[in-house]
């Protein structure tokens, strides 16, 4: 009990039997008693689910004893939080003196320290700079069982987009160009090696701060392996490809790019076993 007393819960009333869910590295299907998440380690954790068409995502900074109560709105087949206050600090009470305990899974044993090693530099500041905030629904892709649906179905004409729910804001990764004065050997310079381009998001974008772009890095990695958004994706795919070009980087910032190697390793790590024969990196440096 007392792993759950220092930890976070999620309440997740009514999910039907069968869904998709998943909180950080690790995914399962609902079952008949399913009831939600408990003892969810404090800090940021990100919670996904099968919503109809959509996977859809929530990022919680979790603090110790924090209690989040959603309930599945069958209508829109989704998840929302429990709008009445007074119910809802009722039913986080009930979590608190385990009046739900026996249907509430734990928060996967082991799980803790990988899902740190992966998104430790995704501060407060990362969050606000691409537009999220705690408990904010992110779109990803069609979910698993929407598309074995469509499979079964034939061609559907678009589904209905919750409203709630978008996707980050990620910064602008500045172009390839011919930048005003310079010579023929700086522009070759500029375009060869990305060191200039990636200082001018840091100090456009991050205020200088280097971990923050490394940050979004992070952000953008586990938004793809958990939602598998293909915004997220196209940002880490090109962020990767700038900062691997960094060659006067390696010299000016020998931390941080020592930095970068180290968490890309970490990701390569995590990747799914097909990722590199997937037809979205035909023409990735990274196959």
């Amino acid at each position: 009990r007392r792993k759950c007393l220092e930890g976070g819960a999620m309440l997740c009333l009514d999910v039907p039997e069968g869904t998709e869910m998943r909180i950080d590295l690790q995914a399962w299907r609902a079952g008949p008693a399913f009831q939600g998440i408990k003892m969810i380690p404090p800090g940021l954790h990100l919670v996904s689910w099968a919503a109809g068409h959509e996977t859809v995502g929530c990022l919680f900074a979790f603090r110790p004893g924090q209690v989040e109560v959603w309930r599945w709105d069958a209508r829109e087949e989704d998840l929302d939080p429990i709008p009445d206050r007074e119910e809802a600090e009722r039913l986080a009470l009930g979590v608190r003196n385990f009046d739900f305990d026996s249907r509430l899974g734990p928060y996967p044993e082991g799980q803790g320290e990988a899902w740190t090693r992966l998104t430790y530099l995704i501060s407060s500041r990362v969050l606000q700079r691409s537009n999220i905030s705690s408990g904010q629904k992110l779109s990803g892709a069609p979910s698993l069982s929407h598309q074995e649906r469509q499979d079964e179905a034939g061609p559907q004409p678009p589904a209905h987009q919750d409203s709630s729910s978008r996707g980050p804001l990620f910064a602008a990764i500045p172009s390839l160009r011919k930048p005003v004065g310079m010579d023929a050997s700086e522009v070759s310079k500029y375009n060869l090696d990305g060191s200039q381009r990636a200082q001018e998001m840091v100090t456009t974008h991050f205020r200088g701060h280097w971990e923050d772009l490394l940050g979004q890095l992070q952000l953008s990695f586990v938004m793809f392996i958990a939602i598998s958004s293909l915004q997220a994706l196209e940002h880490w795919k090109a962020l990767v490809a700038l900062l691997c070009t960094c060659g006067s980087l390696a010299r000016s910032h020998p931390l941080v790019m020592s930095e970068f190697v180290r968490l890309l390793r970490r990701e390569m790590e995590q990747m799914p076993e097909d990722f590199f024969r997937d037809e979205l990196l035909s023409d990735s440096f990274l196959r």
